[in-house]
């Protein structure tokens, strides 16, 4: 599930978009897994979980994001104590709560499987809702853009929304995913593993491969147009094959690193860093040539840099 929305991620366009900065977006994205928008509250989900209203899906889905969704299933299937993320000063630790639950291993594994099993049916409705809305609501949107009421005024600004979400693989893949834990962006240290997505699951080079596979697949249209064709279309068919070229050398540098992104920040961190050079070398292709072959815009949250 986590890797295919890792490939949607790259396809946030319309209701799987913000809603405040996506034409049509409904957020659904963001309430499936926020982790790029909000940090986890991994003390927030353990209090939740110690609550008596733990498997109630109508008062946790007034929760905020911070403590739903697949962020806090990652947590709840895959962390490995019976302690729990707060303070000694929490009120769960401080009236015993906690330590009635922790006495109890098993119990406490089936706890967190049980509010678990409740975040993963909120999943599911959002992202069925996300199927309902696409087709054929916003499909409409990007089929025929200039009919009465439409979300875009021409198929171009339909065309503009796609690429924005292309540029998840430049703020999120590239500088959240890599350049933090790798200690090239916002990192005081050699390196920050404490900024690494995925703590427990310990998959987080599988969503950046499937980040980029995302990526390739909007570039490419699959099996059907794409926006290669498109730059082939107005005579930029060498960029086109060197644009394609670069994203298949950033999937060929996932599977350089050794072990875990956990494990590689401490052996094999030229590779990892070597992985960013090459998502960075997608996100320069992205951010010049490509916006400006197809008269695209950048997103009002892109930078208008090309490192």
């Amino acid at each position: 599930l986590m890797e295919s929305m890792m490939e949607a991620e790259l396809m946030t366009a319309g209701p799987l978009g913000a809603a405040t900065l996506t034409p049509g977006g409904q957020d659904l994205f963001d309430e499936m897994y926020s982790w790029s928008v909000v940090p986890l509250s991994l003390c927030g989900v353990d209090r939740f979980l110690a609550g008596a209203t733990y498997q109630d899906a109508t008062v946790l889905g007034a929760e905020p994001l911070n403590i739903r969704g697949l962020g806090a299933i990652d947590y709840l299937l895959f962390v490995d104590t019976t302690a729990n993320a707060c303070g000694a000063a929490a009120e769960i630790n401080t009236n015993g709560t906690w330590a009635a639950l922790a006495a109890d291993p098993a119990a406490l594994d089936v706890r967190r499987a049980q509010m678990a099993r409740v975040l993963s049916t909120q999943v599911k409705a959002h992202a069925d809702a996300l199927v309902a809305a696409w087709d054929p609501a916003f499909l409409q949107e990007l089929t025929a853009p200039m009919r009465a009421g439409a979300l875009y005024r021409s198929a171009q600004e339909g065309l503009n929304a796609l690429a924005d979400g292309l540029f998840v693989l430049d703020q999120i893949t590239k500088d959240m995913r890599i350049g933090r834990p790798a200690g090239l962006s916002e990192c005081t240290t050699a390196t920050c593993p404490e900024a690494l997505e995925s703590l427990y699951a310990g998959d987080s080079q599988e969503r950046i491969l499937h980040n980029l596979i995302g990526y390739r697949l909007v570039i490419t249209g699959g099996d059907g147009l794409g926006f290669d064709d498109l730059l082939v279309d107005v005579g930029a068919s060498a960029f086109a094959t060197d644009m394609l070229a670069h994203i298949d050398a950033a999937i060929a540098a996932v599977g350089n690193v050794d072990g875990t992104l956990a494990e590689a920040l401490v052996s094999d961190l030229d590779d990892v860093r070597a992985l960013h050079a090459a998502v960075q070398l997608c996100t320069t292709d992205l951010k010049t040539t490509f916006l400006a072959t197809l008269s695209l815009d950048p997103p009002n949250r892109a930078g208008s840099d090309n490192d």
